[in-house]
């Protein structure tokens, strides 16, 4: 999302470029580097229009990103440095072996060949643990690692593997995988104007079709595949306490949304309009019924939307919006991070009792 995409003319055309500057680089040496760079400058324009990152990938598997301006304040190179200095952020870069020893070893003897990073609290997510890792900035705790998937993939979820997860040795895991899958579907309204029924939302709009409530959950049950598949697999690997922290609740307030559209402008239009709010609840707590479904049959502690930061309704409070349309802030991410400590506490009594004895007693802070 973001820039346009090329049509079939123009692919063929810059084809054609290339062809005719290879063939004169032979014809005149002093223009070789001329026409490389305009070569090279028209290759990586036709890997950044499919989706506004421009991104390339390097032998070692290291992913170099650069996200789009229109793509709102993620796009900021002071927040970008502030992240990849974070102490917490882990590197995403999966283990690459030579092609020799590929071919000679199977992958999980390869696997074992290096040591995995022991690693208390091992926190896997996508976007919304941002929030988690902007708290860990302003209040650090060594304990916890994030491990942020690149943005800007195009399967972003595949990343997440055995060869991945076996570079880390954790005593708790901590889902934030996905959730935006109702973002998806119901936050720019759709050409046929719908609602659905929902129990825990008895609002209805009368005046937009009806659809079934069994088709709307079975259309985000299909968009939440693999996502639900790797918040499995996270707990089936590693086999210790996994908990999965629901993404936050929608945010009513239209006038932010316009003011944020992200990467969702392109979709939303010159005049953009947005699915009325009551029906955005009720998709967002069909997909966290979905998910805790999941995490439920599979012993996974499922953390809902954090009480102290919603309004009346249920909605993502102003104090702890991000300047998008969808994300949480770091004051989000505090809440979300002391959830994460009371689980792992309860699971490793050596922690808890360091953090019990650090805290100051009523006596020394009088």
């Amino acid at each position: 999302m973001g820039a346009i995409q090329p049509d079939a003319k123009h692919v063929l055309d810059h084809q054609d470029r290339q062809h005719e500057a290879g063939r004169l680089r032979g014809r005149h040496h002093e223009q070789e580097h001329r026409h490389g760079d305009h070569a090279d400058a028209g290759k990586a324009a036709l890997r950044n229009s499919q989706d506004g990152h421009r991104e390339q990938e390097r032998p070692d598997g290291d992913w170099i990103k650069a996200h789009d301006a229109r793509k709102g304040p993620m796009s900021s190179v002071k927040e970008r440095r502030a992240e990849a200095s974070n102490p917490h952020l882990l590197p995403s870069t999966m283990i690459k072996w030579p092609r020799k020893l590929e071919s000679r070893m199977p992958a999980p003897l390869l696997r074992g060949l290096k040591s995995a990073q022991p690693l208390p609290i091992f926190v896997l997510g996508m976007s919304h643990s941002r929030a988690v890792l902007d708290a860990l900035g302003r209040e650090p705790d060594p304990d916890i690692g994030v491990l942020l998937l690149p943005q800007g993939l195009k399967n972003r979820l595949g990343m997440v593997s055995p060869s991945l997860l076996s570079r880390f040795k954790p005593d708790v895991a901590v889902s934030m995988i996905g959730g935006n899958a109702h973002n998806i579907l119901g936050l720019i309204e759709h050409p046929e104007p719908f609602d659905f029924e929902e129990p825990s939302v008895p609002t209805l709009f009368e005046d937009r079709r009806i659809v079934p409530r069994a088709q709307i959950r079975a259309t985000l049950m299909l968009s939440m595949t693999a996502m639900l598949a790797k918040i499995r697999l996270l707990k089936q690997y590693y086999g210790k306490p996994t908990m999965h922290v629901a993404s936050p609740p929608p945010i009513a307030d239209e006038a932010h949304i316009a003011r944020h559209l992200g990467s969702f402008a392109e979709s939303a239009g010159l005049e953009p309009r947005f699915t009325p709010a009551p029906i955005r609840m009720k998709l967002y707590r069909m997909h966290n019924a979905i998910v805790k479904e999941t995490c439920e049959a599979e012993g996974i502690h499922f953390v809902d939307a954090i009480p102290a930061a919603l309004d009346a309704d249920g909605f993502l409070a102003a104090p702890f919006r991000k300047s998008d349309p969808t994300h949480a802030n770091a004051r989000y991410g505090a809440l979300v991070l002391e959830e994460i400590r009371k689980f792992a506490d309860g699971h490793l009594p050596a922690r808890a009792a360091r953090r019990a004895s650090s805290k100051p007693t009523p006596e020394a802070s009088s």
